[in-house]
C-alpha cells in the first residue's frame, strides 16, 4: 500500500457495519499538563525506557498503538480510547525495517502503520536521522554531516557523500520539532513534581547573523544558575553596530524596507521569554533573575510584578590586562555567568555561530531550529562537565531525568503536541516554520498537513 506512513481515509468496513466518529471538530485544549495525567493515560511517559512495544522505529514488528495518531480522533487524548488498535495489513518499503504493520483504529474507522508514531515518518533513509542529530550538535556544519554520514550509492552527482544539501536542510527542522517537544515534555515533568524553578536564573543575549552580516540577531537565553539547565530561547533581529560602509548602508536600508528589522523585537522577545518563565513557575514561588541591566531585559522584567526579582549587575569597565578582577566583576560572573557558558558551548559546538566560519544560518526560523535543537542536547544529553561526565545531564541536576538520554531513546517514539502543554509562541513559530526573515517566510511544504 502507498502512502503507508500516511493516515489513512475512514473506512466503514473496519468498523464493523458502525458509521465512523466525526472527527471534524477540533478538540478542546488539553486542561492537565502533567506527564501521568490524563494525556498520558494509555501512553508510557517517553522520558523512562520504552517497552518493547512501543519502539515503532527499531522494532515496528513489535509495536502496540496506545492512542489514534489523528488529532480530530477522541481517541487521540484518551477519551474515551480503545484499549486495542486491530491490525489491518502491512506493507514493505525500501528502507530497514522493511515490513511495516498497520492498524485501524475502532473510534474513527481510519488506518495507519506504526511509521505514524516514529519521528522517521515520510522519511525516505530514516538510518540518517541519528547520526545526523549527533554531528549537528558537536561541531559539525552541514557539509561535515554530509560526508561524515554513510556515503549514498543512488546519489550520483557527488557519490562520496550521504545526501543532498537539500535532504539536511529538510531534517534540521524535523530534529527541531522533536526537541521542542522533548523540551516541552520535561517542563510536563517538572509541573507533575512540583518542581517549577526553584534557582536563580541567568539572563543574557547571544549575538549571531542570520542570512547576512547586516542582519545580527539577538537570541535571549535563560539558564539555571546551579544546575545550567536551558529553560527559555527565543530571536530578535536588530541593526548591526560598528562602521558601515555606503553599500552597506545601501543594503541594510533594502533589509529595512523588507520588514527585516522589526520595531522593538528585543523588548519583546525577552517579554515571550519572561512570560513562558512564569507560567513554568510552581504555585508560591518567585522568579529569581540576574542580567547585566540591558534595557530591553530591564523592560521586560522590571515591570513584570510582585513574582519576578530581577537583579541588574552592568558589566564592569576593561582593566588592563592582565589585571586582577573587581568585585564587582566576580559579583557579575556568579550571577550572569551560567549564560555566559552556555554562550561560549554555542561557539563551541554549532558550526555557524563561530567568530571565522562560512556557516551561517540563512533564516530566523533555521537559526532558533538549531538553537532549540542544542539546548535539547543540552540539558538531557551531554553533561553539565566535560571533566566531570558523573555530575550528569542539567536535567538530572533538576530532578527530571534519572540517567542521561541518547539520540536513539529521544527519536524512537514520536511526541505528539496535542498530547503535550502547548509550545511557548516563539518555539511554537518555529516549529510551524512561521517566523519571517526580512519579510519573507520559509516554505511549509516540509511539514505534514495533519501537524500543522
Amino acid at each position: 500500500q502507498r502512502g503507508a506512513d500516511r493516515v489513512g481515509r475512514p473506512s466503514s468496513a473496519g468498523g464493523r457495519g458502525r458509521p465512523p466518529a466525526d472527527v471534524s471538530a477540533e478538540p478542546a485544549p488539553l486542561e492537565s499538563t502533567t506527564c501521568g495525567g490524563t494525556p498520558f493515560a494509555f501512553h508510557p511517559c517517553m522520558l523512562d525506557p520504552l517497552p518493547p512495544d512501543q519502539r515503532p522505529t527499531s522494532a515496528p514488528e513489535l509495536f502496540r498503538p496506545r492512542h489514534c495518531p489523528w488529532p480530530g480522533c477522541p481517541a487521540h487524548l484518551d477519551r474515551g480510547a480503545p484499549t486495542r488498535f486491530p491490525r489491518a495489513g502491512w506493507y514493505r518499503r525500501k528502507a530497514a525495517p522493511r515490513r511495516i504493520p498497520r492498524f485501524r483504529c475502532p473510534a474513527c474507522g481510519r488506518t495507519f502503520s506504526s511509521q505514524s508514531f516514529s519521528p522517521t515518518r515520510f522519511m525516505k533513509r530514516p538510518e540518517l536521522l541519528v547520526p545526523a542529530a549527533r554531528l549537528l550538535v558537536n561541531g559539525c556544519a552541514d557539509r561535515h554531516v554530509r560526508r561524515a554520514l554513510p556515503p549514498n550509492p543512488r546519489f550520483a552527482p557527488q557519490p562520496n557523500v550521504a545526501a543532498a544539501a537539500s535532504t539536511l536542510s529538510r531534517l534540521v527542522p524535523r530534529l527541531a520539532r522533536e526537541a521542542a517537544l522533548l523540551l516541552a515534555e520535561l517542563e510536563a515533568r517538572a509541573a507533575e513534581r512540583g518542581l517549577g524553578i526553584p534557582e536563580p536564573l541567568a539572563l543574557d543575549d547571544f549575538e549571531t547573523f542570520a542570512r547576512a552580516q547586516l542582519l545580527q540577531v539577538a537570541v535571549p537565553t535563560a539558564v539555571g544558575r546551579d544546575t545550567a539547565y536551558v529553560y527559555q530561547l527565543d530571536q530578535a533581529p536588530h541593526r548591526r553596530g560598528g562602521r558601515r560602509s555606503p553599500a552597506q548602508r545601501d543594503a541594510e536600508r533594502a533589509l529595512a524596507r523588507a520588514g527585516a528589522f522589526p520595531r522593538a523585537a528585543r523588548t519583546r522577545a525577552w517579554r515571550r521569554v519572561r512570560d513562558a518563565l512564569l507560567a513554568a513557575l510552581a504555585p508560591g514561588q518567585v522568579l529569581r533573575c540576574a542580567s547585566d541591566g540591558a534595557p530591553a531585559i530591564a523592560a521586560a522584567f522590571d515591570d513584570a510584578g510582585p513574582r519576578v526579582r530581577h537583579r541588574a549587575l552592568p558589566n564592569p569597565p576593561r582593566r588592563p590586562k592582565g589585571a586582577p578582577r573587581g568585585p564587582d566583576a566576580r559579583a557579575r560572573d556568579r550571577a550572569v555567568g551560567p549564560a555566559d557558558r552556555f554562550h561560549r558551548w554555542c561557539r563551541h559546538s554549532l558550526a555557524h555561530d563561530r567568530r571565522e566560519t562560512i556557516a551561517f544560518a540563512r533564516s530566523l526560523n533555521a537559526l532558533l531550529a538549531r538553537k532549540i535543537l542544542f539546548a535539547a542536547a543540552r540539558n538531557a544529553v551531554q553533561p553539565r562537565s566535560e571533566r566531570r561526565p558523573r555530575d550528569g545531564t542539567p536535567a538530572m541536576a533538576r530532578g527530571l531525568l534519572d540517567r542521561p538520554l541518547g539520540w536513539d531513546e529521544i527519536l524512537e517514539l514520536r511526541r505528539f503536541p496535542r498530547r503535550l502543554p502547548p509550545l511557548p509562541p516563539g518555539w511554537a513559530a518555529c516549529r510551524d516554520e512561521a517566523i519571517p526573515t526580512a519579510g519573507r517566510l520559509p516554505s511549509r511544504r516540509r511539514i505534514p498537513g495533519y501537524e500543522r
